[in-house]
């Protein structure tokens, strides 16, 4: 009976142990993962931080269209026809591309490098905030193997490499931004003009 009551000690303290190391294990596993996470996030090279919420104004081209949006209110309209109603969401998500701007890499000093072809810019985007600061995003050359742009912000002789993909958002045209109109909405618009026709 003893023999069996040590061996159940004896087991009872190898799993406290074990449960231990285990724990011990995790908690520095969980530590070295935000070590690198913080290192890792300390590498990044943001372009730009700003909120969302603080634009009041954008603009760029599209296809030869100037396009520039305003925002009054939280109502956002286009400059060149206010009748437009325009989805804020969908305005929103396209910010939200460029307002933590990353950047692969950052050149130092090499804005007047002609291989950048900073002076021939693909687009030009500007963001103005409710403060009036102005963010001046200017895209120059495409390099196809690496599926990136060189950048410039504001009059910064640094020259930033970015994706690709943020660029291409550059690509939405004002009726990207237009609200839908549901059958519902269209039903009950025909409707009321009928009505009114009708009186």
């Amino acid at each position: 009976m003893e023999k069996k009551q040590k061996h159940l000690i004896i087991g009872i303290i190898c799993l406290v142990v074990l449960v231990i190391m285990y724990f011990g294990v995790k908690v520095l596993a969980d530590k070295k993962q935000a070590k690198d996470e913080a290192e890792s996030e300390a590498d990044k090279i943001y372009v730009t931080d700003y909120e969302v919420s603080d634009v009041k104004k954008v603009s760029y081209t599209c296809n030869g269209e100037e396009i520039e949006l305003v925002k009054d209110n939280d109502t956002w309209s286009s400059a060149s026809d206010a009748s437009l109603n325009l989805s804020t969401s969908d305005i929103e998500a396209f910010l939200e591309t460029f307002n933590h701007l990353e950047a692969k890499s950052r050149l130092d000093g090499e804005k007047d490098n002609e291989e950048y072809e900073m002076s021939t810019p693909t687009n030009v985007l500007t963001v103005t905030l409710l403060d009036d600061t102005v963010y001046t995003y200017t895209i120059g050359g495409y390099n196809s193997v690496s599926s990136i742009y060189y950048m410039t912000l504001n009059d910064s002789d640094d020259v930033y490499a970015i994706s690709s993909v943020a660029v291409q958002k550059l690509d939405k045209t004002l009726d990207d931004f237009v609200e839908e109109t549901t059958q519902e909405e269209t039903t009950t618009e025909e409707t009321t003009m009928e009505e009114t026709t009708a009186e």
